[in-house]
């Protein structure tokens, strides 16, 4: 069942903002039509109120001045003024002038003060505005006087107005509304260019940039936005490319080499102990092989995963000392000493942890001159632990370091034997746990520094 509002949501940008549009204008000419119409018969209603006031006031002048012909007087009142009534009687009930004895029961109606003038209706459909008034002389005498005027000719004007009024009024919302409508269109033109070229869009125009000049303030930002986001996609194919290049270079150089040795061993009849140092050979590439493609499938999933595998609370000083253990014997052959300080704990995977430290351990040890050492030092501060791995050698360019993080980048030595994604898995490994790998490399000393946080 579609929720309330899907099917306005649905709708273009340029139907939503017509639709609401034409409501705005639709609520705004109403209620200009409501006032002009209350104003209207407001108009009215004070102007009757004012002529009946005008008839009242002249009866009681006349009442005043008693006399002969009080009947010619009171006819003589009347004229000049809308079908006007008037009844006029003694306190006592005795009449002394009625207009028109049909309307005598409309006439006898006394309202309150509060409640006039008075809209009344007669049997006969027709209607009128009433006044009722007690009046008491100069002798002392007192009157009450009764008048009414007849307001259908204002009735039917305002029946004609409202029609005519509505008629305009909706006639001018629709028209407000198709002009609307175009005014928005053409506003929306430069948006409907941006959808037009970013759905041709191809990978070979990824570098051909939306051209934030030509469009409007508010879509200027929406253009930039999109421009960085084609830069990201871009770079991410290219490297994606060369991604593929390096897999594709790397494992041509074993797969050639097996090849070959394959090849010449087929070339002659061989003895059981040159065979044997064939195959040696080959699973020597063959495990370089197989490192580098656990290598690659490990940063397949750390980039795609968006959370860690199981972690415990290590400590770490115990667990790099047993590491260093570890790769004693490698530092040893080239007679360079380990040693770590400090310690620690910290909640992450213990695999995954090793696997970082193990590589920059590596990485070290392989870049030291004989006779060298590597230090590992564990800081715990308020942000969180910092692990340093330092080792002397010469400064690392600035414009190397950047790509040092790269896939494959130290592949291109000539003298590094290792798979040139040692590097790559490190920093991997460091943003799954949350932290960042910072390198320092100045005065012949290098210094990487893993920061996990708290």
């Amino acid at each position: 069942m579609p929720q309330p509002g899907t099917k306005f949501r649905s709708l273009s940008l340029a139907a939503r903002q017509t639709l609401l549009f034409a409501l705005i204008m639709l609520l705004v000419i109403s209620g200009l039509g409501v006032f002009v119409e209350t104003a209207i018969r407001h108009h009215f209603k004070v102007g009757d109120n004012a002529e009946l006031q005008a008839i009242i006031e002249r009866v009681e002048m006349t009442l005043d001045q008693s006399g002969h012909n009080l009947t010619q007087r009171f006819e003589d009142i009347l004229i000049g003024h809308h079908h006007p009534l008037l009844l006029v009687t003694e306190a006592q009930g005795a009449q002394i002038y009625l207009s028109d004895p049909a309307a005598a029961e409309l006439l006898r109606w006394q309202a309150e003060p509060e409640e006039q003038p008075l809209t009344l209706e007669t049997a006969d459909k027709k209607h009128y505005r009433l006044r009722y008034h007690t009046f008491n002389s100069v002798t002392g005498q007192q009157f009450h006087i009764t008048a009414a005027i007849a307001i259908d000719y204002h009735l039917s004007f305002l029946r004609q107005f409202n029609q005519s009024l509505w008629l305009i009024l909706l006639v001018a919302i629709v028209i407000s509304t198709v002009l609307g409508w175009l005014a928005i269109r053409y506003s929306l033109r430069p948006l409907s260019d941006i959808v037009a070229k970013i759905r041709k869009l191809s990978v070979s125009q990824l570098n051909d940039p939306l051209n934030t000049d030509q469009v409007p303030r508010e879509l200027a930002q929406l253009s930039e936005s999109l421009n960085a986001m084609m830069r990201r996609i871009d770079e991410s194919f290219q490297r994606l490319a060369d991604y593929s290049s390096d897999i594709a270079h790397e494992l041509r150089t074993p797969v050639t080499a097996l090849m070959t040795q394959t090849q010449v061993a087929l070339t002659a009849s061989r003895n059981p102990e040159e065979y044997r140092e064939v195959l040696y050979s080959s699973m020597e590439e063959l495990q370089r092989m197989s490192q580098m493609i656990a290598d690659m499938l490990f940063l397949a999933q750390t980039d795609n995963t968006q959370r860690l595998p199981e972690t415990e609370i290590i400590h770490l000083g115990p667990e790099i000392n047993n590491l260093l253990e570890f790769y004693q014997l490698l530092a040893e052959d080239r007679k360079i000493t380990l040693s770590c300080q400090g310690d620690a704990t910290l909640s992450a995977n213990r695999l995954m942890l090793r696997r970082a430290i193990g590589n920059l351990l590596t990485n070290a040890i392989r870049h030291t001159a004989e006779g060298g050492w590597v230090q590992l030092d564990i800081e715990s501060q308020l942000s969180g632990i910092n692990i340093h791995v330092t080792n002397p050698g010469e400064p690392i360019p600035e414009a190397d370091k950047e790509k040092l993080f790269d896939r494959f980048y130290r592949s291109r030595d000539t003298e590094n034997k290792g798979t040139g994604l040692g590097l790559a898995l490190v920093r991997s490994i460091v943003q799954a746990h949350g932290g960042q790998i910072m390198l320092e490399s100045h005065s012949r000393q290098t210094r990487f520094t893993l920061l996990f946080p708290q």
